[in-house]
């Protein structure tokens, strides 16, 4: 069966191999520690209780509310949000098994979130203080007050208390075992509940007298108490101490890991790990906020959250571990690191020498008073010897006798003691500031200088070749010596270089590290790497082998991988390509100062991780580990805003008529690296195709047409081992009554029945007129005058009645192609117009230009002056419209305050000419309407879309304008 965390993380979509875990094996040193306090957004600094929602949140509670984390931000779910939470504060969190969340206030009761809404489920007895909340593996919900526990099931409310046989009524802590079983610490000991049993566990079942603050029932079924007293494991019926050496402290929070680690926070020490390692402390000199710790929890990605009286803390697993000051080193500026036949770590640096045993730091200048003067270099001999190079008082080695100098009256060339080696013939070189010694013995012989130069030989770095000959790096570029002699190896330009380091490749080449790049020397000749190669130029530091094929370069813009197969291929061709892989913050090292000239200042130890000197410590790293894939985060939608105003998601189904804005706040839920999430989304009904966000975190669509849409929003992760995961919200954007097409039908049925009805009208009045003029011209032949009179009059109305149909017909089919407020063409010759363009430009490869024109703020004049004012600014803005754009250059009113400028026969960049003489004319003369001192603007979307159809035309265009909008408005955008 699947550990219950393991479930939990399938439920959260990242599968049981996402189970992940703090490493065991590492110390607490080698993890990240991050804070969130207050200052961060966190509504109060006391952080009470800690749990992880369903979707994947991190919610904290605390005395002045309820904190949702993303990753990012905090949202507070205070009094603001829950009205009958009256004082804010949130004691106790709970998850729910069917996905809900409850938050338990003291005197307030359960407030419980389901499907995004929240209702008052419970309320505390009157003086009475709630104080622990869990729901069983049956589904039923306890709480925990001074007065007893509760049970809330379907058959009401049961209360435990000491009738029932509980120890105390005061119920400090719970729970929840298998088959609905639930734990209970009290003021006076611990209970088991089963059903309607209670059983009692005192000092008489080995707990010690006093409360028992915290209960935890494992998956596996073990029960464990904390109390002021430490840690008790039940074994049978009784308990039994755990962890003797816990500081003698209140034992406040426990959790038991996936790794199986056990973790307990104190009230005064902090949090400890349990392992097979022993007892490790986190505390506030590790960077933990408060000493008091109130509550633990691990999330599905393994990450360790805790809750203290000074704030949010989160341990987790990072790619990059430093080892500095604040874990126990003198100082963070370390200049040397090696690694010592018994696999011990030595760390030199300004602050004296340190040493590191499983994961804790020993200053031995607290046992080598020594061993604490600013250290260089470091030399761990095969006879158990470590050697110290110090800055100004030579060398000290260190043996089981003790401590011993070396200095220039035993030989030394130099006090500055800047490298040392030991050869295969078992002597000692050492490169100091003034000169290069080698101690054989008690012999010691030296060299202040190379023949012919007057300057001192100043050894930074020294390397033993597999040929026998010592390598001497100096700020004057490469020297070599085979004890006999000291001589130079000169560059073929004669430049010289300062070199950092050296490192012999398992092809027998010398690769030599310096200010101004990297040069290979083989047989003999000398080989750079071309300039145009970023390695080309600037400072290098260290070069060490993974044991994979690749080198890992400290350098002074961060650390770099590079394939060593590469980096030779690309020293032989210049013109080669050269892939390099950076590792900058989040996480990274690009934020590290790396250090050089001192060595060794990188090295790779036996475990397999490489070791590096900085100003920020000792950088150590799994190379195996860096590009471990990890899960993509779910992604959530947070908020939805319509016209400016926060709306249910249920409530954002179906969008009123008219409506302006649409605006979409999402989030990717990781807590490994959240600086690292990039975003993309799409509106199908909109634009079909994805658009890369990069870290924006909200997205908004304006004037959108009536119809049905849904928004898409992935959160992505680089090197991510699955697909992104989808959140989307559907909705749809009702018409107006006249943009409905029932209402343009019914429109069009009535017209014609209208003038059926006319003409058959018509027609029997022509019809009955003819009668009648017969019935004159038969029967009042005496009157053929006045009847030709009448039948011109008649000709002259029946020429009167045409005209009129024909006026009537003209202004009907000026109405079908102008707006009636500005004049302009309107929507529907707009998109006859812009077709046509279209179809012209593509046919004669002409360019054709489409822009779109918003007031900006326009909300605003009808909101303060009223929406005669807003008719009288739109038909001034189609004013000026109209005097800059004519024939055959096309202008209408898109919608609302949005006009459209079909510009064929114009590239982008004159019809942004234009576009900038309509923005700006707008702002200087603005219209002639009062908006008393309200300055008048319009942001302008222009693009070319001569090669589009008609809906991605008004979508290219609609682009642009939402980034001149998003960009401050009052500018043109193409």
């Amino acid at each position: 069966m699947l550990p219950l965390a393991c479930l939990l993380a399938g439920a959260l979509g990242l599968g049981a191999s996402q189970c992940l875990a703090l490493d065991a094996s590492k110390p607490l040193a080698e993890f990240s520690l991050s804070t969130w306090t207050r200052a961060e957004g966190l509504p109060h600094g006391f952080v009470i209780d800690i749990k992880q929602s369903s979707e994947g949140y991190i919610w904290a509670a605390t005395w002045s509310g309820a904190a949702r984390f993303n990753g990012r931000e905090f949202e507070i779910f205070d009094q603001s949000k829950l009205p009958w939470n009256e004082d804010g504060s949130v004691w106790k969190i709970a998850r729910l098994n069917d996905g809900g969340l409850l938050l338990a206030s003291q005197r307030f009761g359960l407030s419980r979130q389901r499907d995004g809404q929240w209702s008052h489920t419970w309320r505390t007895e009157p003086g009475s203080l709630l104080l622990s909340v869990i729901e069983d593996s049956l589904g039923r919900v306890w709480v925990g007050t001074r007065d007893g526990v509760f049970r809330l099931d379907a058959k009401g409310p049961r209360k435990f208390s000491i009738a029932d046989g509980m120890p105390d009524g005061t119920s400090l802590s719970m729970s929840a075992g298998a088959h609905g079983v639930v734990w209970v610490g009290t003021a006076d000991g611990a209970a088991r509940i089963d059903g309607e049993k209670v059983k009692a566990y005192g000092t008489a079942e080995g707990l010690p007298p006093g409360e028992i603050g915290m209960m935890l029932v494992t998956p596996d079924g073990m029960v464990r108490v904390g109390s002021k007293r430490g840690v008790f494991r039940l074994d049978g019926e009784s308990f039994v101490a755990e962890l003797p050496a816990l500081p003698s402290d209140e034992v406040s929070a426990l959790l038991v890991d996936r790794a199986g680690a056990l973790w307990i926070g104190t009230v005064g020490h902090g949090v400890f790990r349990a392992t097979d390692r022993g007892l490790e402390q986190l505390s506030v000199d590790h960077g933990l906020p408060s000493a008091h710790v109130n509550s633990l929890l691990e999330d599905v990605q393994g990450n360790l959250w805790i809750g203290t009286h000074g704030g949010l803390s989160q341990l987790r697993e990072t790619r990059f571990a430093s080892y500095s000051s604040a874990d126990g080193l003198s100082n963070d500026f370390v200049r040397a690191l090696v690694e010592d036949r018994a696999g011990e770590l030595w760390i030199a640096g300004n602050g004296g020498v340190a040493r590191i045993r499983d994961g804790r730091i020993e200053r031995l200048a607290d046992s080598h008073p020594d061993a604490g003067l600013s250290t260089l270099s470091l030399l761990p001999r095969d006879n158990g010897e470590v050697w110290m190079g110090t800055y100004r008082d030579g060398v000290r080695v260190l043996d089981a006798q003790g401590m011993r100098a070396i200095g220039r009256s035993q030989g030394l060339a130099g006090e500055e003691v800047r490298s040392m080696i030991e050869a295969d013939d078992g002597a000692i070189w050492l490169g100091t500031a003034s000169g290069l010694t080698r101690l054989q013995g008690e012999t010691a012989q030296s060299w202040e200088r190379i023949e012919g130069d007057s300057r001192l030989l100043y050894v930074r770095t020294l390397l033993q070749h597999s040929d026998g000959r010592i390598f001497l790096g100096t700020p004057e570029g490469l020297a070599w010596t085979d004890g006999a002699q000291v001589a130079r190896l000169p560059l073929p330009d004669g430049n010289a270089v300062s070199v950092f380091g050296l490192h012999e490749c398992e092809h027998g080449n010398v690769w030599m590290l310096g200010s101004g790049g990297l040069w290979r020397l083989r047989e003999g000749d000398w080989d750079p790497l071309d300039a145009s190669h970023e390695l080309g130029r600037f400072a290098l530091f260290g070069m060490v082998p993974d044991g994979q094929g690749n080198d890992w370069l400290s350098t002074a813009r961060g650390l770099v991988r590079v394939t060593h197969a590469d980096l030779e291929r690309a020293v032989d061709d210049p013109g080669a390509p050269l892939e390099l892989v950076r590792y900058g913050d989040g996480p990274g090292s690009e934020g590290f100062s790396f250090n050089g000239g001192s060595t060794p200042s990188s090295l790779r130890t036996r475990d397999g991780r490489i070791w590096l000197a900085s100003g920020q410590g000792a950088i150590v790293f799994d190379p195996a580990a860096m590009e471990t894939p990890v899960a993509s985060p779910p992604t959530v939608i947070e908020r939805i805003h319509v016209d400016g105003a926060e709306t249910e998601a249920s409530a954002a189904n179906q969008l009123a008529p008219g409506t302006r804005r649409i605006e979409f706040g999402y989030a990717g839920l990781s807590f490994l690296a959240p600086d690292s999430i990039r975003y993309r989304h799409r509106l199908l009904g909109f634009d079909e195709t994805w658009n890369e966000a990069g870290d924006a975190t909200s997205v908004s669509y304006t004037n959108l047409a009536p119809g049905a849409y849904r928004f898409e929003v992935e959160a992505l992760i680089a090197g991510a081992m699955d697909a992104p995961r989808t959140a989307s919200h559907a909705f749809r954007v009702r018409p107006h009554l006249h943009e409905s097409i029932e209402f343009r039908a019914g429109v069009a049925v009535l017209l014609a029945l209208l003038g059926l009805v006319w003409f058959r009208r018509r027609t029997r009045e022509l019809r009955h007129r003819a009668a009648e003029l017969q019935a004159v011209v038969h029967e009042r032949t005496r009157e053929l005058t006045l009847r030709g009179d009448r039948l011109e009059q008649a000709d002259r109305e029946k020429a009167t009645l045409i005209d009129q149909l024909e006026a009537q017909s003209t202004l009907l089919a000026r109405h079908a192609q102008e707006d009636g407020l500005t004049g302009l063409a309107n929507r529907r010759e707009l998109d006859r117009s812009l077709g046509a363009a279209l179809q012209q430009a593509q046919a004669t490869q002409q360019s054709l230009s489409l822009a779109l024109v918003d007031i900006d703020h326009f909300k605003r004049i009808n909101d303060r002056f009223g929406h005669g004012v807003g008719d009288d600014v739109l038909r001034g803005i189609a004013k000026v419209i109209r005097s800059l754009v004519q024939p055959p250059l096309l202008a209408g009113r898109y919608g609302g305050e949005e006009f459209a400028l079909v510009l064929p026969g114009m590239q982008v960049s004159e019809a942004m000419a234009l576009c900038e003489a309509l923005r700006s004319h707008i702002e200087e003369a603005g219209v002639d309407v009062d908006l008393e001192g309200l300055r008048l603007t319009v942001s302008v979307g222009v693009a070319e879309v001569a090669e589009l159809d008609l809906k991605t035309a008004y979508a290219a265009a609609d682009k642009c304008l939402y980034l001149a909008k998003n960009a401050g408005r009052n500018r043109v955008v193409s």
